[in-house]
C-alpha cells in the first residue's frame, strides 16, 4: 500500500484551522482552572502523522506538545463535561 501524503495546501489548511482554535495564550487545565500554568506558543504537524499538534509550554518553560484533537477534548469532572485547556481570560 502506498503512502498518501498531505499537499502543502492541506497542511497549511489544517494549521490555519488549529490557529483559530487554538490561539497563542495562557490557558488553564481542567486540573488547575484557576491558575494558567500553561501557554500556547504554536501549533506545527506531527511528522510521521501530518497530525496536527499544538505546542506549548508551562511555568518552568519546558515544553510540551499535544495533538489537537487531544487539547481540545473534553474530559468529564463531577459529572459535566468541561475542556481540557481553556483559554484564560485573567478575569
Amino acid at each position: 500500500m502506498a503512502n498518501s501524503f498531505k499537499t502543502e495546501e492541506q497542511l497549511k489548511a489544517d494549521l490555519e484551522n488549529a490557529k483559530k482554535l487554538v490561539p497563542l495564550g495562557k490557558y488553564a487545565h481542567y486540573k488547575h482552572p484557576g491558575d494558567p500554568k500553561y501557554e500556547v506558543i504554536g501549533v506545527g504537524i506531527i511528522e510521521n502523522t501530518e497530525g496536527v499538534c499544538v505546542i506549548y509550554k508551562n511555568n518552568l518553560g519546558w515544553l510540551w506538545v499535544r495533538t489537537l484533537e487531544d487539547f481540545t477534548s473534553e474530559v468529564e469532572v463531577d459529572g459535566k463535561k468541561i475542556r481540557r485547556f481553556k483559554k484564560f481570560d485573567g478575569k
